[in-house]
């Protein structure tokens, strides 16, 4: 399978009261690793500035990820401070828009729509539209006021979602995606609507059905990165198999493995997330936790 995500690279500061760090991040940087590691011909289509971390790109390439990189004035720069449990986001660069498709991308079959601050235009999204598309929405709701990170609402959503057949959101980003109700962007035109919420599990919603995915009882570390991770594991599993519910546990048992350690240091194989969705399946005691599905459902 051929696997392509479009959306920037990021280079996140993050500040703690124990010190300031600098990573890599963005979907394309997890959606672009989780899929090279379950065995997929992936490609990252970005932009990022001629000053990015060099290392960073020669890390993605070692992992197996053929990298379309468009050159910008500037890198998209999160600022990421952590204080009392609250997160406050500032946005020190924007690397653009991607305006183009290589033909690399066009022969994938699997596209992610990643983007982190709006980033792909429409005209891009019906480029590739006739292929099997995932995409996100956390960096269609986002917008800037004076370097700040706020949330908006998704006005042109309805243009974007008829050419993809699965949609991914968190939670907390429902008020800014539906109106009424998450079921409504089925409406709209994909086939998945997959809502994510932390260690609480999953919910999926497609034609007729709901189904609540429980979480893997992993030892979060750290969350970044695992709606990225679940997306793109979710869309390989319904590219092969066009079951909601199975990619569903797939997409769980995949997501659990990225929490366990800082960054996308840990992924899961192939075998690795076959294994835990199946404990997943059979609602089997991990770790003294027994999981089995959730009756709650989120229409």
């Amino acid at each position: 399978m051929k696997y392509a995500v479009l959306g920037n690279l990021t280079s996140d500061v993050i500040r703690t009261k124990g010190g300031t760090t600098r990573t890599m991040g963005g979907s394309a940087c997890y959606c672009g690793l989780a899929a090279s590691k379950l065995g997929c011909e992936t490609y990252v289509l970005t932009r990022v500035g001629k000053n990015y971390n060099e290392e960073w790109l020669r890390q993605l390439r070692l992992a197996g990820v053929n990298l379309k990189v468009v050159y910008s004035r500037s890198s998209t720069v999160f600022e990421n401070s952590y204080s009392r449990g609250r997160r406050t986001q500032l946005i020190r660069g924007n690397a653009g828009a991607i305006k183009d498709v290589p033909k690399e991308v066009l022969g994938c079959d699997v596209v992610h729509i990643g983007a982190v601050f709006s980033e792909i235009p429409i005209n891009v999204l019906r480029r590739v539209r006739k292929k099997t598309v995932s995409l996100d929405v956390q960096g269609f709701i986002r917008k800037k006021k004076d370097s700040k990170v706020l949330y908006k609402f998704w006005s042109s959503r309805e243009k974007f979602l008829r050419h993809a057949k699965i949609v991914h959101i968190g939670a907390d980003e429902a008020p800014y995606s539906v109106r009424r109700c998450c079921r409504e962007l089925l409406d709209m035109g994909p086939e998945i609507v997959a809502v994510t919420d932390s260690v609480r599990g999953s919910y999926l919603l497609f034609e007729g059905s709901s189904e609540y995915v429980p979480a893997f009882p992993s030892k979060t570390v750290d969350p970044t990165g695992a709606g990225d991770v679940y997306t793109s594991a979710l869309a390989i599993r319904y590219f092969e198999t066009k079951d909601p519910v199975e990619s569903g546990y797939f997409a769980s048992a995949a997501a659990s493995f990225v929490v366990e350690d800082w960054g996308p240091r840990r992924l899961g194989t192939r075998v690795e997330v076959e294994e835990r969705k199946e404990l997943l399946q059979k609602g089997v005691r991990v770790k003294g936790h027994f999981h089995l599905p959730h009756p709650v459902t989120i229409e």
